[in-house]
């Protein structure tokens, strides 16, 4: 039975106006709006973004813009183009206190700001960095790990900037973007998000992204430690991380032989299958390294054969090289972890439509990169903030999110001068409670 439910709203439901439906998709959308607006995002955006368009022709100001798309992300509309077809565009319109700009209008303030996607990135580590700090401070935590990983993203069409690359299990002839993210393994946060042609290698701009995170660290007093695959691994990073007092892990990349062996020859599959063998030798200082490097032999004995190495030969079947003074044991275990980052992938290329191409334009495609990697921070730190999903949180993905509580439909009606909003008694619980957690 549907209960009726009155409440004067103040702020957002004052000045509601009804739809022709009557109905809101997602009146859970509050919540997360009012979380946004306490977490100091706002401000944050107001602050660091600047817009470039002649003030006499600006409508909805950049900031605003981007706040929108923030929104739409989490509402479940990973594409532009969507946004116009969104139930809840009066809810979005009271937010702002005018009409909600349309799908056109936000791609226009897009492209004129072609330098948004650095001002964004200011914003990510910016609120990325006043989250560490918090959670370091609870948790007494001096030292983080942070994963680095990229993935291509297939693209179909003659946008900017798309082009062949490696693509794994397809054709040499794909055609997309690749995506590089840097993220907290224990906050599951981004420190950032790049979106980068199809071609770029796991290293273009690695070390220039490096440099800026880590002086984001030294702001927070926090040492980090790097982790990441094959693609990452180089005399200058390894060199620069020492340098600077941070640890790294890093996989070396396989050789021929091995990759024949297949796929057990990656050895986060085969741990799960089969018994581990770890040995340990050193990488001299010579060539581009300046500093000697502790390297960690892996042998996987599985049911299927075995996967060996052999010294003299100069076949294994993976190495890892590190600086830290763990045991290979708990070298190994950091480096397994890093699969979290593949599920972190996963959930932003599904969930928020990362990697899309929303128009021809590349600056903008990377401008919506960033916005979909500040919008997973606020989804995550949502969950920690609040209690709703204290035991599961590290499992709860943007569209359990959306399913459970923030797709509660409602009914709007006017009473006299104030709006009702109609739940049924189970939509009401939810209602109250995320509205008690923002």
């Amino acid at each position: 039975m549907v209960q009726k439910f009155t409440h004067r709203f103040n702020k957002i439901l004052d000045r509601i106006q009804i739809t022709k439906q009557k109905l809101i998709r997602s009146t859970g959308l509050i919540g997360i709006a009012e979380f946004v607006d306490a977490s100091g995002l706002l401000k944050l955006v107001s602050d660091k973004i600047r817009d470039t368009r002649s003030p006499g022709k600006v409508r909805f100001p950049l900031a605003e813009v981007v706040t929108r798309i923030i929104l739409h992300i989490l509402d479940g509309d990973k594409r532009i183009s969507a946004y116009g077809r969104n139930p809840n565009l009066a809810l979005f319109a009271q937010m702002f206190g005018k009409d909600a700009p349309h799908a056109t209008a936000i791609l226009a303030a897009l492209k004129v700001n072609k330098f948004l996607k650095r001002m964004l990135d200011k914003v990510i580590l910016r609120y990325a960095l006043l989250n560490l700090i918090e959670h370091c401070k609870i948790n007494r935590i001096r030292k983080i790990i942070i994963d680095t990983d990229q993935s291509a993203r297939e693209i179909h069409g003659h946008q900017e900037n798309v082009t062949g690359g490696y693509f794994a299990n397809k054709p040499k002839n794909t055609k997309g973007f690749q995506f590089r993210i840097w993220a907290v393994r224990e906050l599951k946060i981004l420190l950032k998000a790049d979106l980068m042609p199809g071609s770029a290698h796991s290293q273009n701009g690695a070390l220039g992204d490096l440099k800026l995170i880590m002086r984001t660290l030294e702001k927070a007093g926090i040492t980090g430690v790097f982790v990441g695959d094959s693609g990452f691994f180089s005399g200058e990073i390894c060199n620069l991380i020492e340098e600077s007092g941070h640890d790294f892990i890093f996989a070396v990349p396989q050789h021929q032989t091995v990759k024949r062996r297949g796929k057990y020859a990656k050895n986060k599959r085969a741990a799960q299958r089969g018994r581990i063998i770890l040995k340990e030798g050193w990488r001299p200082a010579t060539g581009k390294f300046a500093h000697r490097f502790r390297e960690i032999y892996i042998q996987v004995i599985s049911d299927d054969g075995q996967l060996w190495f052999d010294f003299e030969a100069n076949e294994f079947t993976n190495v890892l090289i590190t600086n830290t003074e763990l045991s290979a044991e708990n070298v190994y275990k950091r480096y397994r972890g890093h699969a979290i980052i593949e599920t972190i992938i996963e959930e932003l290329k599904n969930d928020f439509g990362t990697g899309l191409a929303h128009t021809d334009t590349f600056h903008v495609n990377a401008a919506m990169t960033s916005i979909t990697a500040l919008s997973y921070n606020i989804k995550n730190q949502f969950l920690d903030k609040q209690q709703l999903f204290r035991r599961d949180r590290e499992r709860v993905k943007l569209s359990t999110l959306q399913n459970t509580w923030l797709h509660i439909p409602g009914a709007l009606s006017r009473s006299g001068n104030r709006v009702v909003l109609r739940l049924t008694q189970q939509g009401y619980g939810k209602f109250t409670a995320l509205r008690r957690a923002a």
